[in-house]
């Protein structure tokens, strides 16, 4: 990792991501990999830069251009928040097919969030929801997880 990489990676952890974007954006044009898919998140969060969908797919497919696996994931994330569910779960697979099982993970995800599975599971989550009054620390902490699981994004949602 190189010495701007990591100075960029502080300023961006400690806040000062207009700074941390430059840096990025530097080293990126350079063919640096792993700033290519932080600008690419950096865009697609709208983080130190104004949010750009179109900016985000154009990092991570230029990290994917040389095989990089997390902009092949963050590729997949992308085109799954924007409902191109099909170009997802190629890119989960491919990451998958490379050796990483974040891939399998997304994919699994992706395919259970169009399943009439994830229908069921929302319609007892807004049971669930009813009676939440009653549920242990534990059990709302379970709950987070499964509905972050399964894209669920409120209560009664």
């Amino acid at each position: 990792m190189s010495d701007d990489f990591s100075k960029a990676c502080d300023l961006d952890d400690r806040g000062n991501h207009e700074d941390a974007f430059a840096i990025f954006e530097t080293l990126a044009a350079n063919g640096d990999v792993s700033s290519m898919t932080r600008l690419a998140l950096m865009y697609g969060e709208g983080i130190g830069v104004e949010k750009d969908i179109a900016k985000s797919i154009y990092w991570d497919k230029k990290a994917i251009d040389q095989g990089d696996v997390v902009g092949m994931i963050n590729l997949g994330i992308t085109y799954r928040s924007i409902g191109d569910t099909g170009s997802a779960k190629a890119l989960f697979e491919r990451a998958l097919q490379s050796g990483d099982p974040e891939g399998g993970i997304e994919l699994l995800k992706t395919t259970l969030a169009q399943s009439s599975l994830a229908a069921d599971v929302a319609d007892i989550m807004r049971q669930i929801d009813r009676n939440i009054g009653h549920a242990t620390p534990d059990s709302v902490q379970e709950l987070a997880v499964i509905r972050k699981w399964f894209g669920i994004k409120s209560v009664g949602a």
